[in-house]
């Protein structure tokens, strides 16, 4: 069981142990942002003259021009210069809007499955059916060839294929399959 750590009785937290949050990205001056209509009334509120840093964030806003995260700045240094509780609170709302957290991405790391091979001339088109019925099929181009099977696939649908090859059965044992059903319980006369 915990026990307190300090005489005043305070315990101990999971968040304590949790990894610290990924660092963020700083996104760059000319980056465009999505303005809501709360922070840009907001904005407009704060002005002090129209054409201070936020008269030009809300009103460049208001009439669908596109805002900046050099203006956004500009914004809320003049918010955090105003000091007010409300102002402090729009500051760091619109500080969020400047930074982004980085993409971790998570695929292309593993190998592709055995069986699958880059060609050396792609064809145009991937010949995977999306939808069978209707015979739609993957727009993207044909990298990939997949031994056992029919066509060049996108890097996905070629993964996928191998897959499917790998889990077919072995044909020799569906072909003697099919001779025993197809010669099973069938009269030989038609009398």
């Amino acid at each position: 069981m915990a026990t307190p750590t300090s005489e005043r009785g305070w315990w101990p937290t999971r968040r304590s142990r949790r990894e610290p949050p990924a660092e963020k990205v700083r996104l760059p001056d000319s980056f465009e942002l999505e303005v809501t209509v709360d922070v840009k009334n907001l904005c407009l509120f704060w002005r002090r003259r129209d054409d201070d840093a936020l008269g030009i964030f809300g009103s460049r806003a208001e009439v669908g021009r596109p805002v900046t995260v050099a203006h956004a700045w500009a914004a809320a240094a003049l918010l955090k210069e105003i000091g007010e509780a409300g102002a402090l609170r729009l500051a760091k709302r619109i500080e969020v809007q400047c930074f982004e957290e980085p993409m971790n991405v998570t695929w292309h790391h593993d190998e592709l499955p055995a069986g699958v091979r880059q060609r050396d001339v792609a064809k145009p088109r991937c010949s995977y059916f999306i939808e069978p019925l209707t015979k739609l099929k993957c727009s993207y181009r044909g990298d990939y060839s997949v031994d056992g099977a029919r066509g060049s696939f996108c890097e996905l649908h070629a993964r996928r294929t191998a897959v499917r090859v790998a889990q077919r059965p072995n044909p020799g044992v569906v072909r003697r399959r099919e001779r025993k059903k197809k010669n099973a319980g069938t009269p030989t006369s038609s009398t």
